[in-house]
């Protein structure tokens, strides 16, 4: 073989490596957009001027322009999908079609459909529902050319979600029978899965809760039993499954439904999805007045989204958090993200980046706390297009959140009766679409705002169907809101006793929640000074515990020395008396006598002085322990009740009987005599049951 030909092969071999690794990162830039975007669209960036060098090369050197451009194509399509992620939709739109352009040059129609589904993604993403679904005909049609059917189902459910948006629901239906009745034939799971999903959400907008019901639990019953529990759409539809289950007011298993979806994502690495389905969670436990984990996950939902540079999710972590330290009553902590919260506000772009709902939540957190940084009309405007919005599209299903977020709006405006007509029509879909856990906020605010016009049997009226539906939610924090407002609504109609109650169940409310409340925001407010002052509170306590332990040791080493030394006495006194006993001086009887009665005062003295020592050396050590047992057992004598001093110092019983000056079977008599009297079982110990009393 020449030179030439070896040269020549080396080069046809390092261009295959060029381009077999520009297909891995084009293929890595794609699947890393859900995860992790910044990355995706730099590795498809790198790639595409890589490829771009490459392409002028081989144009110099006249090679065959088609496996350049098959990953040419492949790269373009991955930085248009990194460039939608992140709402550059002019840039990626002119990559695509360039992506577009070059598949349709190679005739390959199975990724033209890709491409026409990412399309009909960057229209739909800027209101343009028209135009994306001219892009999914066009997809049905290349599906159809090319004889495969693999992504038919997707499509169709894609097309129901579009006919949905733009008022046709009965075409959707439809669309989204068909797509299941093709996933089915073709034993699709995962076409199943997704259009069920997608059935949920539109049984839930046409009122059909049964149905969203079932369709929702047969798409997470398919993804468990085929194992497909860490992608994007499961998440998806455990989430959309919980906001039906919350209007349902089905509030606990919806807490354990988030909880999953949380674990899913961070099985499959999509921390920004785990950041907002931590904080509906959040969001979730503040309605049943679980403050402490709530605070958790905002804090944890914050530090993924900081990380992420996701600004909008995090200014509403703050809003809550902002929140959640006023009612724990942490007002430096509540100030501080409420600031934060306002400044990220200010710098994310709220038409796109947030959801209505969500830019309302921060607004009324913020303005709740005095803070007015932002323009209010703005957001006012915002609001209103969204409603005629969802008006125009019969896309009805939301808007009774949107109203109520509206008319709270206008009541911060100052436009009372404007609020009063939002909160009232906001109601009437509430009803119709039985949403119980909007409807029952919409209830409070009504009742609310009645009150503070002074309408108080209207107001009255609302607060008891609103405390209803919480009741039967179990939803604690809107419970406590609502009894709050009774009671001072009460007093004003003279109905004291009514007032009173409300009182009392408010009390009962908070202090159900008070200990668990304070405990768990102390432990997560690591950084701030209210924890400082806490942890040095602690400090003192640890102090001051230490040197009582070290008190209590000295005495009960002064108590062990002081037991000695009577013990030393009493032997010596013991002795003293045997020695004289033994004198036997029969010529002196009266001597005798004499003898036996100092011994006998000896052993009086003896037994008198060893109990009075001893007793006040226990006193000293734990005072309230003789009375407590007094208390406890009155049947007790005075003798059984120095005997259960003394065990419970785990004198043995010889010692016992030498500071008692009895024998030691009396000893055990009286042991005998004292389980009896306090009722022991065989098996409890004494000396144990005397030290724990």
């Amino acid at each position: 073989m020449q030179h030439n030909d070896i040269a020549r092969l080396r080069r046809k071999a390092a261009v295959n490596r060029g381009l077999r690794r520009a297909m891995a990162e084009a293929e890595l830039a794609e699947r890393l957009v859900p995860i992790d975007n910044k990355e995706a669209l730099s590795i498809a960036h790198a790639t595409v001027q890589r490829l771009g060098a490459m392409m002028k090369k081989a144009a110099a050197r006249n090679a065959r322009p088609k496996p350049y451009h098959e990953v040419q194509a492949r790269a373009l399509r991955a930085l248009a999908y990194a460039l939608k992620t992140v709402k550059r939709y002019a840039e990626a739109e002119d990559l695509l079609r360039e992506s577009i352009r070059l598949y349709e040059s190679l005739n390959d129609g199975l990724h033209l459909v890709g491409c026409m589904e990412l399309l009909h993604l960057i229209y739909r993403d800027q209101g343009r529902y028209t135009e994306a679904l001219e892009a999914l005909d066009r997809a049905l049609a290349l599906e159809s050319q090319v004889g495969e059917q693999w992504q038919e189902a997707a499509i169709h459910s894609a097309r129901g979600i579009l006919l949905m948006l733009l008022g046709r629901p009965d075409e959707a239906g439809r669309a989204y029978a068909r797509g299941l009745r093709l996933a089915r034939k073709n034993d699709d799971i995962r076409g199943q899965i997704l259009i069920l999903g997608d059935l949920g959400l539109f049984f839930n907008s046409r009122n059909e809760g049964d149905k969203a019901y079932a369709a929702f639990t047969e798409a997470i019953a398919l993804h468990r039993r085929h194992r497909l529990l860490g992608n994007l759409n499961y998440m998806t539809i455990l989430w959309n499954y919980a906001r039906l289950l919350i209007n349902r007011g089905q509030l606990r298993e919806a807490s354990a439904i988030i909880q999953q979806g949380i674990a899913a994502a961070e099985r499959a690495g999509l921390q920004r999805d785990r950041a907002m389905l931590l904080i509906d969670h959040a969001r979730l436990l503040i309605s049943l007045a679980d403050y402490g984990p709530a605070l958790e996950d905002l804090q944890q939902a914050s530090g993924i989204c900081e990380s992420l540079a996701f600004v909008s999710c995090e200014a509403l972590a703050q809003a809550l958090m902002a929140e959640l330290y006023t009612t724990l009553a942490y007002p430096k902590a509540a100030v501080e993200a409420a600031r934060r919260s306002t400044r990220l506000l200010a710098a994310c772009d709220t038409d796109k980046s947030v959801d209505i709902l969500e830019i309302f939540r921060i607004i009324y957190v913020l303005t709740r706390g005095g803070n007015t940084d932002f323009d209010i009309d703005h957001f006012s405007a915002l609001f209103s297009s969204e409603k005629e919005a969802r008006l125009k599209q019969d896309n009805l299903h939301k808007l009774p959140g949107i109203l109520l977020a509206y008319g709270l709006l206008r009541e911060i405006q100052g436009d009372r009766a404007a609020a009063r007509r939002e909160l009232e029509e906001g109601l009437a879909l509430c009803e119709h679409f039985k949403l119980r856990h909007t409807q029952s906020e919409t209830l409070y605010h009504l009742g609310r705002l009645n009150a503070a016009d002074g309408a108080n049997a209207a107001a009255t009226s609302h607060f008891q169907q609103a405390l209803e539906l919480s009741r039967q939610a179990g939803s604690l924090d809107l419970m406590r809101r609502i009894h709050r407002e009774m009671a001072v609504v009460c007093e004003a109609l003279g109905r004291f006793r009514e007032a009173l109650q409300h009182s009392k169940l408010l009390r009962g409310l908070e202090r159900k929640t008070r200990n668990s409340e304070f405990v768990d925001a102390a432990r997560q407010l690591r950084k701030n000074a209210e924890y400082r002052r806490l942890q040095r509170e602690q400090a003192a306590d640890r102090e001051e515990l230490a040197a009582l332990r070290q008190q209590h040791a000295s005495l009960q080493r002064s108590l062990q020395a002081k037991t000695i030394h009577l013990d030393h006495i009493s032997d010596y006194l013991s002795r003293l008396g045997a020695q004289l006993k033994k004198e036997d001086d029969e010529s002196d009887a009266a001597f005798r006598r004499r003898i036996a009665l100092f011994s006998d005062e000896i052993d009086r003295q003896l037994a008198e002085t060893d109990w009075t020592q001893f007793e006040q050396e226990a006193a000293d050590q734990d005072e309230s322990f003789l009375l407590r047992l007094a208390r406890r057992f009155p049947a007790l004598t005075n003798t059984e009740r120095k005997v259960c001093s003394l065990l419970r110092l785990n004198n043995t019983r010889e010692e016992v009987s030498r500071l008692l000056s009895v024998s030691p079977r009396a000893v055990q008599s009286y042991r005998y005599r004292i389980r009896k009297k306090l009722a022991l079982p065989a098996d409890v110990n004494l000396n144990a049951y005397l030290l724990e009393l």
